[in-house]
């Protein structure tokens, strides 16, 4: 700000008012004391518009009074104008979610937490799901038509898994786009719950090439069992079947409850007899 007088000026001051709350100067008076003729008084002001402003026309009036050498007063004063524009914004809350369904179920297994961030409504925000193909998602509501400034809506993620559904993990994303406030990627996890055991033997076959009328001929076989599911297998079981005339040291091994992840595994010793060729 700047001031200018023809004429001593004593006792001069600079008073800013703003048109709304929204605009907020660092402060609002500045004196410049005695101002002699054709000098000037400068003084910088800081001017904040808050975070909430919505979008429109501002103003401030600056006035600039004080006392002539007479003791009358003067005053005289300018507009500064102000245009906060529309900026809406779209936000999530999360970072991420995850949720947990049994195979067969339809049910709602997560939420997210739209937010309207920016300084005007949020206009026609939808959802759609990436990489997730193997279910059936859906939400509620189905969409947000609007969100004020300022406002969140929450929103239901509700999955339906089939019955033959693999236990595991699956990744896939939502994407939460907005009209007229961008988007926001939102990574989502579906865990499907039970157990599932995988199976390997070393070696994975056998060739028998000294088999005979009076000779047997005895092979190892290392077994492993996983729990490659997402929950406890309970009294879990490896049962080894054998053609006739084959005889093992082991042919049924409990391994009890296995967790996520662990296995059990064993050796067993076998052996052929009187057995014809064949694979």
């Amino acid at each position: 700000m700047c001031i200018r007088d023809r004429s001593n000026a004593y006792d001069t001051n600079i008073t800013l008012t703003p048109s709304s709350s929204y605009i907020q100067p660092n402060i609002t008076i500045a004196n410049c004391g005695t101002i002699q003729i054709s000098h000037k008084c400068e003084r910088d002001f800081n001017i904040t518009i808050l975070n909430t402003t919505p979008p429109g026309h501002y103003s401030i009036n600056i006035s600039v009074d004080w006392t002539n050498l007479d003791t009358s007063l003067g005053h005289n004063f300018t507009i500064f104008n102000i245009t906060v524009l529309s900026n809406p914004v779209l936000n999530v809350l999360e970072e991420n979610i995850t949720g947990i369904i049994a195979p067969g179920n339809n049910t709602i297994i997560s939420s997210f937490t739209v937010e309207s961030a920016g300084n005007d409504v949020l206009n026609d925000t939808t959802f759609n799901v990436s990489g997730l193909d193997q279910f059936t998602i859906t939400f509620e509501p189905e969409n947000i038509s609007s969100l004020n400034a300022n406002q969140q809506q929450s929103v239901n993620v509700r999955v339906s898994a089939s019955p033959d559904q693999s236990p595991g993990l699956y990744n896939g994303t939502i994407n939460i786009t907005s009209d007229n406030g961008g988007y926001n990627v939102l990574p989502f996890t579906i865990i499907v719950t039970g157990t599932n055991m995988s199976i390997s033997s070393q070696p994975e076959n056998y060739t028998a090439e000294n088999v005979t009328f009076y000779r047997n001929e005895t092979f190892q076989i290392f077994v492993n069992a996983t729990n490659t599911g997402n929950t406890t297998a309970f009294n879990a079981y490896i049962n080894l079947s054998l053609p006739q005339n084959w005889f093992s040291n082991h042919t049924n091994i409990s391994c009890g409850n296995i967790s996520r992840g662990d296995s059990c595994s064993y050796t067993s010793v076998s052996y052929t007899h009187l057995t014809l060729p064949t694979n």
